[in-house]
């Protein structure tokens, strides 16, 4: 994963995938979201950048980046692209690949991955500190995704619902 060499395979991989979908539903498109961790953020950023295909709405967490430099340089319909990184995360900070989607000025939509209340259930969700916590069952990350996912995103909560929440990630990438 040190090179964009796979990147690219997941990418002609994941366009094939949602070009079969899309076929596939003809008159019918279902809501199309993209949920991608890591380098597999990468070969999705990569896929909805520089191919022709499109969906409603992506998510990446702990994302190295892309060579897209803004959000709008990808095909996410009405700009609908969602970032989620963990304080302790290195990853989001790196820009190994190009750009730091986590950063203000890619223009996503940021997203709480910290502990946190549902505010729907009252239920209490437990926060992603390291790169593999975003899919930790019970958590805000997971909640969120799902939201995403399902074209909820006005339920998604934001960053700023806890002190810390991203701040001092973003501290770090700016």
């Amino acid at each position: 994963v040190a090179s964009m060499e796979l990147a690219r395979e997941g990418r002609d991989a994941l366009t094939a995938s949602l070009k079969g979908l899309r076929a596939e539903r003809g008159d019918h498109q279902p809501h199309l979201a993209v949920l991608a961790h890591s380098y597999g953020s990468t070969a999705a950023l990569l896929s909805l950048e520089e191919h022709d295909v499109s969906v409603d709405a992506l998510a990446v967490v702990g994302s190295p980046g892309s060579p897209a430099r803004h959000a709008s340089e990808l095909h996410v319909t009405g700009g609908n692209v969602w970032v989620g990184a963990a304080e302790w995360d290195p990853i989001p900070a790196s820009g190994v690949f190009g750009s730091q989607p986590a950063s203000r000025a890619y223009g996503a939509r940021l997203f709480s991955v910290a502990p946190g209340i549902d505010p729907a259930t009252g239920q209490r969700l437990g926060g992603a500190v390291t790169h593999n916590d975003y899919f930790a069952p019970g958590s805000m990350s997971l909640r969120n995704l799902a939201l995403i996912a399902i074209g909820r995103g006005g339920d998604v909560i934001g960053p700023d619902h806890a002190r810390g929440d991203f701040a001092r990630a973003l501290t770090r990438i700016r």
